[in-house]
């Protein structure tokens, strides 16, 4: 609901504030909406 998205976005809002000292724009968005991050770590082996 409403309610809870605006709560979830001043919790979010004050715990990162609160963690770094800093205020960022925040949106919640629904799950599967943001496109895959491609910039995956690649891992060295060395033999």
């Amino acid at each position: 609901s409403q309610d809870i998205t605006e709560t979830l976005l001043e919790r979010g809002k004050k715990s990162i504030h609160s963690a770094l000292g800093i205020h960022v724009p925040l949106t919640i968005v629904e799950p599967g909406t943001l496109p895959r991050f491609e910039g995956k770590s690649k891992h060295i082996v060395r033999e």
